[in-house]
């Protein structure tokens, strides 16, 4: 198995019949809705959030083939609202799901209340749903008319405390410098919010995109840590024969790798959008560039680990089907974790050890290869 010092990132995994689905409410803060499996009736789950008036948040829908672990590319995906005074569901986006299997919908209230949200996949309802709360505006203490110093001082606080995770060793250190690189940021975005001045327009631009995406960096990164630990539960639960809770383990640590995955792509996608022209920041085209690069090696090097996560998962199910003589399951659950190893063979990270697995898996299916499905 993959050592779990070298955890860097991954991808989110649930089934919905012929494919497969979960979904996510986020920016800055995330939430996973639990999953509707193929052999298995729907469980209803609600997950919530709370905003400010007209603060932004994304819902997230990752789809891919249960038979293949592919992404699923090019599916409608319909978003539904039950609004605070409404009795229905209405449409409010359409969306198509992109080359990773993702529909992403980035929205914004200001009436107050409680929002329910749910997604309709090519016609039909997927059974759970998402509250989002918008509250009267509180939020980070920031003064009620905010001078431009103070946003710079918010910003360059969040910056320093986001080296100080980075130059840190101690992973409880490095926790405690994210979550002020993460309140630090807040501030900055909340403190900017409040200053109207057309002349300073361009610098209060950078910093609210920039604290917007490093928002999202701290959390990914934060979602990191806590992946490995479900990730060595997991290893551990194995080795000692525990499978069934050691599956749980494994496939807490996909969804916690997917939240990262998701911010990382999210926060590159916002960095590139940053117009540095005419501010007292500088030319950012070579710290975009640079930054950028390393965002999206880390993002599909979480890819990877999220599909070796959910091999591990399916063959802990494998390995306690074929302790309790369930073949069928067995079977089913085997191939599963073949197609997972299966695409991570080239992988320069992961080819060897999913290699590994994937032979040794095969060998107890009785062949080298899943079976067509």
């Amino acid at each position: 198995m993959k050592d779990i010092t070298v955890i860097i990132l991954s991808l989110l995994l649930a089934c919905l019949c012929a494919g497969a689905t979960a979904a996510m409410v986020s920016d800055p803060a995330l939430v996973t809705a639990g999953a509707l499996c193929q052999d298995e009736p729907p469980t209803p789950e609600t997950e919530s959030l709370t905003r400010q008036p007209g603060e932004m948040f994304t819902l997230i829908g990752v789809f891919w083939h249960l038979s293949t672990g592919q992404p699923r590319v090019g599916v409608n995906v319909t978003l539904q609202e039950l609004a605070p005074a409404g009795n229905a569901y209405t449409t409010v986006h359409t969306n198509v799901t992109d080359q990773y299997g993702r529909a992403i919908f980035v929205l914004s209230r200001e009436e107050p209340g409680m929002y329910r949200y749910r997604l309709v996949i090519q016609g039909e309802v997927w059974q759970h749903d998402w509250v989002v709360i918008v509250t009267e505006p509180s939020g980070p203490p920031v003064p009620p008319s905010a001078t431009i110093e103070q946003v710079l001082a918010y910003y360059n606080a969040g910056g320093r405390a986001w080296g100080q995770a980075w130059e840190a060793s101690d992973v409880e250190e490095i926790r405690l410098h994210l979550n002020r690189s993460e309140s630090a940021y807040a501030n900055c975005l909340n403190a900017a919010l409040t200053i109207d001045d057309p002349g300073q327009a361009g610098n209060l631009g950078v910093m609210k995109s920039v604290s917007s995406a490093y928002i999202g960096l701290a959390q990914a990164a934060t979602a990191m840590y806590d992946g490995a630990d479900h990730y060595g539960a997991g290893r551990v639960l194995l080795t000692g024969g525990s499978f069934s809770a050691a599956a749980d383990s494994f496939g807490s640590a996909g969804d916690t790798f997917a939240r990262s995955q998701v911010l990382f792509d999210l926060a590159a996608t916002t960095l590139q959008s940053v117009s540095y022209a005419g501010t007292a920041f500088g030319d950012g085209r070579a710290y975009t560039a640079a930054i950028v690069l390393i965002l999206n090696s880390k993002a599909a090097y979480m890819g990877e680990f999220a599909t070796y996560a959910r091999g591990w998962q399916h063959t802990s199910l494998a390995y306690q089907a074929y302790v309790t003589g369930d073949q069928e399951a067995f079977v089913d659950s085997g191939q599963q974790a073949l197609n997972f190893f299966s695409g991570l063979r080239d992988s320069p990270s992961f080819g060897p050890d999913a290699t590994t697995n994937f032979n040794v898996l095969a060998a107890l299916l009785g062949g080298t290869a899943p079976k067509a499905r």
